[in-house]
């Protein structure tokens, strides 16, 4: 290839045996009749398809097949807005990948001559600011490109209509989106699926790249970045809708990976007043905020604007109250409450003591972790916690002061999920058996040394999942369903009730209708490898609700 704007190819075998060489001459600028003739940087031959693809100055993809006599190319790949300046192929997974100038990468499928992905590179680098290798990771199913260091770019897998698995390994967390009426799933291999909760349907997945597990989720204030971390310590910001990776954050666990204290086991976005902000904390022991801000590219700086040390064993869990009350919690069973504009620990909580040393021995050995945390706001800030213990228990977190504990009863299994609906009268929780039950605390009162045994009411208790339960979200109904009321049934009418949305470690998502006096049915399953819910789907009716 060269900067006249040509393509020669010849013939080695007969060159080699002395032969006069023959030379098939590809006009990269399209044809004998152009007058202008652009420079050819890269080129490519797939001999699964015959095809030679070549790009250049201009800002197309030529797809050539040198065998017929034609001067023109068969097909050319139009969406760069720069100069190509690399393009390969990659024929496991019949893709072409073309990269530009602008740091931009686009991978096309060559059965349909279209784009599957676009990967922006926002990244600035020294001394050129400019991609200069890459590679494709077949085992991961990844771009690799590299500048002054590599960086990995998942590729987006488009589900047709007719597949049905979802998830092979325990799903972490399951969201809903309001904005988009979508489910945005996530497991440990480090899968992501997006289902459609209109019919159920898988509309795409992507591969988030965390080391060797991901471990928690969330979405942005709009609803429109996607957050995962792992035990790499990395916390990625996705466009969930094309699987294109924003920005990885860094802390100095996480570039000490190596030595164990890295992974981060909660997450949260947050908004506090114009601020927003990323919350993360884990093995590190400490909380680490970074500020989100559309003054940098990809609207988060990499380093962490705070770290916030104060507790003794690893976070794992984190909840935040308006205005500015951050809670979290360790696995020693210490809750601290932060005030986040300062930084500073306004209380220290923990479960009391147990009436015998046998009992307190017993809780040491992985009772004390606190899974869960929740802010009651329609409560007074009632903070909720539930852990290994499988107790729940209430805090006034203005005055730091217990308000009310009692054993859930799940068991003898730790509760390990917990949710509430908008106006915080019901309360649900999960244990590691794959149970949930339904409570009944519209009666609940944020006062201290009171006795509110009769305010917390168990309502119903069912079984949910094969395994652990993984994550709990109240769903409400008129934006998932599009409808504010159902036709009236047996299974009892659907009404104004809420949805609640369900994740296990058996790698299965399921809706659950709860009607009014905390019977739970079964509304629609998808994900998990044996397939979805058999149509019809339909959230909207409570006919096909299941018992």
């Amino acid at each position: 290839a060269s900067l006249d704007g040509t393509v020669k190819i010849g013939d080695l075998e007969r060159a080699a045996r002395g032969c006069h060489q023959e030379l098939v001459e590809l006009e990269r600028s399209g044809g004998a009749s152009s007058n202008a003739r652009k420079g050819v940087y890269s080129f490519d031959w797939s001999p699964t398809y015959r095809l030679l693809a070549a790009s250049g100055v201009e800002r197309l993809v030529s797809l050539w097949n040198p065998y017929t006599s034609s001067d023109r190319p068969l097909g050319t790949l139009a969406g760069h807005n720069a100069s190509v300046s690399e393009v390969f192929y990659h024929h496991q997974q019949h893709l072409l990948i073309s990269c530009s100038v602008d740091k931009v990468a686009k991978l096309w499928d060559l059965r349909m001559q279209r784009c599957l992905q676009t990967i922006h590179d926002d990244g600035v680098y020294r001394p050129e600011d400019r991609l200069s290798a890459f590679a494709f990771d077949e085992a991961r199913s990844q771009l690799l490109t590299a500048a002054t260091a590599p960086r990995a770019w998942p590729l987006v897998e488009t589900a047709m209509r007719a597949a049905t698995a979802g998830h092979d390994a325990p799903v972490i967390a399951a969201l809903y989106n309001v904005n988009f009426a979508q489910v945005v799933s996530g497991d440990e291999s480090g899968r992501v699926c997006v289902w459609d909760l209109s019919d159920g349907s898988l509309a795409f997945r992507f591969h988030a790249a965390h080391g060797a597990k991901m471990t928690c989720m969330s979405f942005d204030e709009a609803g429109r970045r996607l957050l995962t971390s792992g035990n790499d310590g990395v916390v990625r910001v996705w466009n969930f809708s094309n699987g294109q990776c924003l920005k990885a954050l860094r802390s100095e666990a996480s570039a000490e990976s190596s030595s164990g204290h890295a992974e981060v086991s909660c997450l949260l976005f947050l908004l506090e007043g114009p601020y927003r902000h990323i919350v993360a904390g884990g093995w590190s022991r400490k909380v680490l905020v970074w500020k989100d801000t559309r003054s940098v590219p990809g609207g988060v700086p990499d380093d962490p604007d705070r770290e916030l040390a104060g507790h003794a064993e690893d976070i794992t869990a984190v909840s935040f109250g308006s205005p500015n009350l951050l809670a979290t919690g360790g696995y020693d069973g210490v809750v601290l409450l932060w005030n986040l504009d300062s930084g500073v620990v306004r209380h220290s909580l923990a479960a009391p003591a147990a009436a015998t040393p046998r009992e307190d021995e017993a809780r040491r050995v992985g009772q004390r972790a606190v899974w869960r945390l929740l802010f009651l706001g329609q409560r007074s800030q009632t903070l909720c916690a539930c852990g290994a213990d499988g107790w729940l228990r209430f805090w006034n977190p203005k005055d730091g002061e217990a308000v009310w504990e009692q054993h859930a009863g799940h068991e003898g299994e730790g509760l390990v999920a917990l949710a509430t609906d908008p106006a915080n009268a019901l309360l649900f929780t999960g244990d590691t058996a794959g149970c949930i039950k339904a409570w009944d605390v519209s009666r609940f009162v944020n006062v201290p040394r009171l006795d509110q045994s009769a305010a917390i009411v168990e309502t119903y208790h069912w079984s949910a999942h094969e395994s652990s339960v993984s994550s709990l979200e109240v769903m409400p109904r008129r934006s998932a369903t599009g409808t504010g009321a159902g036709t009236g049934t047996s299974a009892a009418a659907a009404g104004a009730a809420p949805l609640l949305l369900s994740a296990g470690a058996d790698a299965c998502i399921k809706v659950w209708h709860v009607a009014e006096d905390g019977t739970p049915w079964l509304a629609a399953t998808f994900g998990g490898p044996s397939g979805g819910h058999p149509p019809p789907w339909a959230l909207h009716d409570p006919t096909q609700y299941r018992a």
